[in-house]
Order: C-alpha cells, then sequence, then structure tokens
C-alpha cells in the first residue's frame, strides 16, 4: 500500500513555514548566531527561531498568562501549519492519529522552576513544571490543532521524528489508521546546550558538515510534521521505505564503518524495492562533527562505492534540532521530490580525508529528484533513513495487522535474584549506569536470555525516563554556574538509553524503538512490537521501566498527590514475544481494541505508576488458569491472554 504525504509544516532558524524556509536556503543565508532567548556563560554558536515564547505565544493566541513550553509552542505551529496545508476537514481531524517526538519535552519551564527548588523544596512555581513530560507537547498540539485520534510520543534522540513518521506509515500501511500527522519539536535551553558542551561536541562557529576542518554542531531548535494518508489527490510525494537499526557501538559515538547508518540505509532502499543508484538526493545527518561525518561517510561509500548520488547536510541553516531533525529534513525531502530542490551544504571548502566526497554547494531547482533518502541518527545507535520517491513503490503486504497476536515465551520483573554483575560483564559500562538505567537493562538482559534466538526488535516504554540522572545534571548546570560539569547523568537522561544500551550489550542491530507516552507507554510499544510481529518479525524484546526519586515525590506532594502517603512504585519489566509458539511459550496475547473477544475476568490497571500497565500483564499471566482468559484493561484499548496449556 503506498502512503503519501499531503500537508507540510516546519518552523526553525531558517524560518517560520515552509516559504520562508526555502527562501532562505535559496539565499544560502546562515542562521546561526550567538544565543539571544536564555542566558548562558558559554560563547557558542546556535541557530534558534527567531521570535520569543511571548511572540509565539500571540502567534498561537494563547491565553494571557499561559504557561506553555516553548517545544510545544514550536510543535503547534507547524503542526497547525501541516493540517491546513493538507486541509483536513474536522471530521478526518476528529479521527486522525498523531504521532509526536521531543527530546527536551518542558525542560526549558522545568530549570526556572528547579532554579528556586534547589534552594528551597517549597519554592518554585508549580505551573513551570506541570509540562514536564514528553507526552504534554502532543496532548497540547493534538488539543490545538483538533486532532481525536490515538495518540503517542517517541523519544529516540535524534532520530525521534524520523521513527515518528516512520510509525506513522507503517499505521497507514497497516489499515490502522487513515490520517496521521506525524513529526516532532525541540527547544533549545540551558540543560541542553550545557549537555552538548560537556561532550566537547559544539563549534562556536558555524557549523561545516562534511568539511575537513569540521569540529563540532551547531544547535538549533524547531518542529516540523508532515500530514499522511492513504491517497490525496495533491499530494508531494510518498514514503516508499523506511528502516531502523541500532549501530550497538557506543551510547553517544558511532562506530568507524557506520554500522548502523549502513543498515538502516540499505534496508530503507531495500524496503521500497529499489536499489541504491535509483537514489538521486540524500539529505544526510551531517551534523559536524569529527566522528558522525566521517562515519556516515564511510557508511555512504558502503552503499554507493564509485556511484554517490547528489547529497548535503541543510543543519547550517536550521542546525542540529535534536528530535525534530528527522521531521525537519523530512519536509525538505518532499520538497525536493516534489519541487526538484537539491540544498546546499553551507561551509564547505575541503572533502574529509580519504573521501573524496563533496556535497551539493548551490541550490538547484527543477533538478528531476524521482528518489529521496533522508538520514536521522541518535543516541543510543539509533539510525533511522527515510526514502521518499515521486512514485509508489510495490510494499509487502502487511497481514493480521487488524488481528495483531502475539506468544509470551518469557517474563522478566526486576527483583534482586537478577545479577548485574553477570547480566552487564563490563565493569567500566555498569558503574557508569546509574539506578534505572542498571535496572531496566538488567531486567531486559534476563529476559533476552529466555528467547530463542536474538530479538528483531527491542521495544521499550517508560513515563518520566531516568529522572534521577535528568536531575542531577540540571542541578549541577545551576549549583556550578554551567562549569565542569560531568558528561554522564545528561547522556543517561536520553529516554531510550535503556534499549540502546541493551542493543550495545547484546551487539544487536535490530529495530530499537523507546515510547514515552505517560501512563500509555507501555500500551503503544506493546502495539508496536505485535505490529513487528505482523510486519515478519521472529521475535521482540518488549520492556518498561521507571523510577521514583525524593524530588518527584516532593513535587507531587505539594500538586495535591501522594499525600495519602502511599507512593507509586518502580522498576522494571520485560517480555520475550515471539510469533509462535514454543516450548516456552507462557501465554498468547491478542489485542482486542473493540471489545469482541470473550475472556473470564476482566483487570484494569491501576494509574499508581507508568510501569504500572506492564505489571498488570506480568502478574496476570502468572496467574493464568487454563481455559479462563484474561483481559487486561489499558487506556485505550484491552488485550485478552490465554494461558498456553489448554
Amino acid at each position: 500500500m503506498s502512503v503519501v504525504i499531503s500537508g507540510l509544516g516546519i518552523v526553525s532558524a531558517a524560518g517560520i513555514g515552509v516559504g520562508a524556509t526555502i527562501a532562505t536556503m535559496r539565499a544560502k543565508r546562515c542562521t546561526v548566531s550567538a544565543v539571544r532567548h536564555f542566558a548562558t556563560v558559554h560563547k557558542v554558536a546556535a541557530a534558534e527561531v527567531e521570535p520569543d515564547n511571548d511572540e509565539l505565544a500571540r502567534m498561537l493566541h494563547l491565553p494571557e498568562g499561559s504557561v506553555v513550553s516553548r517545544t510545544a509552542m514550536l510543535g503547534m505551529l507547524a503542526a497547525r501549519e501541516a493540517v491546513d496545508d493538507a486541509a483536513l476537514t474536522d471530521a478526518e481531524l476528529a479521527s486522525a492519529a498523531l504521532v509526536s517526538a521531543t527530546t527536551v519535552g518542558g525542560m526549558d519551564r522545568t530549570q526556572t522552576f528547579f532554579a528556586d527548588f534547589v534552594c528551597n523544596p517549597n519554592s518554585g512555581r508549580l505551573r513551570y513544571v506541570r509540562g514536564h513530560d514528553c507526552a504534554d507537547s502532543t496532548r497540547r498540539i493534538a488539543e490545538h490543532c483538533g486532532i481525536g485520534g490515538f495518540a503517542t510520543t517517541i523519544s529516540t534522540a535524534c532520530s525521534s521524528s524520523a521513527n515518528a513518521i516512520m510509525l506513522g506509515a507503517r499505521m497507514i500501511e497497516a489499515g490502522l489508521a487513515d490520517v496521521v500527522v506525524a513529526g516532532g519539536c525541540d527547544a533549545l535551553c540551558p540543560f541542553t546546550l550545557n549537555g552538548f558542551r560537556s561532550l566537547m561536541i559544539l563549534d562556536e562557529q558555524p557549523c561545516r558538515p562534511f568539511d575537513r576542518t569540521r569540529s563540532g554542531l551547531n544547535l538549533g531548535e524547531g518542529a516540523a510534521y508532515v500530514v499522511m494518508r492513504r491517497e490525496a489527490e495533491r499530494h508531494y510525494c510518498y514514503v516508499s521505505g523506511m528502516a531502523n537499526a541500532n549501530d550497538a557501538f557506543h551510547q553517544t559515538a558511532s562506530s568507524a564503518e557506520g554500522n548502523g547508518a549502513f543498515e538502516a540505509m540499505r534496508r530503507a532502499v531495500a524496503d521500497a524495492g529499489l536499489q541504491p543508484h535509483d537514489v538521486d538526493y540524500v539529505n544526510v545527518h551531517g551534523t559536524g562533527t569529527p566522528n558522525n561525518d566521517a562515519s556516515e561517510a564511510a557508511a555512504m561509500m558502503r552503499l554507493w562505492h564509485n556511484e554517490m548520488p547528489a547529497f548535503s547536510s541543510t543543519k547550517a541553516f536550521t542546525g542540529h534540532t535534536l528530535a525534530a531533525a528527522g521531521a525537519v529534513e523530512a519536509v525538505l525531502s518532499a520538497l525536493s521530490v516534489s519541487n526538484g530542490y537539491l540544498y546546499p551544504n553551507l561551509n564547505f571548502s575541503e572533502p574529509i580525508e580519504d573521501t573524496q566526497l563533496v556535497p551539493q554547494q548551490d541550490f538547484a531547482e527543477g533538478v528531476r529528484v524521482d528518489a529521496v533518502l533522508s538520514n536521522s541518527f541518535g543516541f543510543g545507535g539509533n539510525c533511522t533513513s527515510l526514502l521518499f520517491t515521486a512514485r509508489p513503490c510495490p510494499r509487502a503486504e502487511v497481514t493480521g495487522a487488524r488481528n495483531l497476536t502475539c506468544y509470551v515465551n518469557g517474563v522478566e520483573v526486576y527483583g534482586e535474584h537478577l545479577d548485574a554483575k553477570q547480566l552487564i560483564p563490563d565493569a567500566n559500562m555498569r558503574r557508569r549506569m546509574s539506578r534505572c538505567v542498571k535496572m531496566g537493562v538488567a531486567t531486559g538482559m534476563a529476559c533476552m536470555a529466555q528467547m530463542p534466538a536474538p530479538p528483531d526488535a527491542i521495544v521499550t516504554a517508560t513515563g518520566l525516563g531516568c529522572l534521577a540522572d535528568s536531575e542531577k545534571f540540571l542541578r549541577s548546570v545551576i549549583v556550578n554556574a554551567e562549569q565542569m560539569i560531568n558528561p554522564t547523568p545528561f547522556i543517561q537522561s536520553t529516554f531510550n538509553t535503556v534499549g540502546g544500551q541493551i542493543a550495545i550489550i547484546s551487539a544487536n542491530r535490530c529495530y530499537n524503538m523507546t515510547y514515552v507516552h505517560r501512563y500509555e507507554s507501555f500500551e503503544t510499544a506493546l502495539a508496536d512490537a505485535m505490529l513487528k510481529i505482523a510486519e515478519g518479525a521472529e521475535g521482540v524484546l518488549l520492556g518498561a521501566f521507571d523510577e521514583m526519586t525524593e524530588t518527584q515525590v516532593a513535587i507531587m506532594r505539594r500538586m495535591g498527590v501522594y499525600r495519602s502517603g502511599t507512593e507509586p512504585g518502580e522498576g522494571a519489566v520485560f517480555f520475550a514475544l515471539g510469533s509462535r509458539p514454543c516450548a516456552a511459550t507462557r501465554a498468547s496475547l491478542r489485542m482486542d481494541p473493540h471489545g469482541e473477544l470473550t475472556a473470564a475476568r476482566t483487570v484494569a490497571c491501576p494509574r499508581t505508576y507508568h510501569t504500572a500497565q506492564a505489571r498488570t500483564v506480568a502478574d496476570a499471566i502468572g496467574s493464568l488458569v487454563p481455559g479462563e482468559p484474561v483481559r487486561i484493561s489499558l487506556e485505550k484499548t484491552s488485550i485478552v491472554i490465554q494461558c498456553a496449556r489448554q
């Protein structure tokens, strides 16, 4: 089934809206300058969206006094443009799905709160921290645009919004949605700036992607969304190929051979039924760091050898917009196909040593562009490539998507019985892990050991991620006045750390995804895992993890939650899912969104903590009686679990 893109929306330092963005690129105008919208002691170059928060609020017609994160406001602007461009009716919007992505979430507002909270736990305005979690921006975008269907949030670092587009296209192909709005948003804030500076990968000058003298990236902010549907009379292009692979090398660095990038590109092209020589243009990830560009160059040379298509990085225009990058570049790729655009790679002068790779250096239009490959790579080794084409490509039909079924071949719940030294053999890696990361990774590795073969996908879910790491890093930024910052907590604050570390330890380059949608995180991760099985995966490792911290409890009590003294639990739960039963199978599991299946009893999931859904499913499996199926009532759907022994 073909999937078309019929609406585009984009906001970045290059401009607000498609027209302004293309005008900036046509003029080859660099948008990188000193940071303006927040105070910092660092002299770094960045690409900020021009309007400040007050101006954004006015543009969105928000009520006076509203406290909305900059991330959410950027997302609202871009999504509204995409929805209007696609001319969706109110009825279409009411049933449309929204798949959004972010890594920063509401951290810009949280930092304002935390600066006071650090001095006095009873101080700090609570309204600044209510929108901290990633799902808040998704909710606000849905409300602003009138999107009323399925919604979820993905966070896989800098590949996040490319993965959001991939999930949306898969949902349409599987018949699970008719219209999907997909993309991502992220705003700059001191937390992010200091995080990347602690890694020593920022350039004080405008970045120089794929240049021999490149020395770092320029952070950016922005948002971009696409509207996808099965068919539309007016459309920009087709989403014809997509793939996610893990580099399985390092949490922040890419392998010298570009293994993850190579696999993502190769699989995306093959997914469309095309050959590498069919690709006319590549919008490379091209951050401008020595490691990233060399790794991506190696991967490209492996795929194309001496027949390299036109390519360029557009990050000198937009900066590296983190979770939004994949969607920003997907919008540019769609325009490349529809209008024949090729974008200049600003600031290039000399090719990387031993490559002789020379990117596109001028803005071109009216060029015949039949296929564009867009690359997005993130922390945790998460690599995604999307292929956009002028004509539909034959794709394998997804069977069984409306009858999502799998088999539970193993369950692992975190506890003292797990030996982290055995499950995480690298002592240096284990020593650097925070409690939450170690909890999730150890549980995942123990569950993976129950699988008959390495999984074809690793899918994780978390409501709030590694809170202790986020708090530790944010506290150090404030207390140490942005000086002498340890990067480890920043690295581990990314939501896909657990999934990435499992891939690294097990040397598994398979599909790797992380969902961060509050109480519904596990539910959407489970749906993705079952969809992967419907698409042909033999085995999927599925897990959920969350932790509780004293700071979170203190804040929630001030908000009126947990006042009874009962605090939610924490933990990690993983499942080994298979496409077929085996000797170790404990239960069959079937998604039942419409309540059509019969069950002996129904169990509702408590909303007391974010891993409650996963723990409820694990407990139900442990108490199954042959011949008495159990229905688990989730937030938006339900699943029916049947004992394997009838």
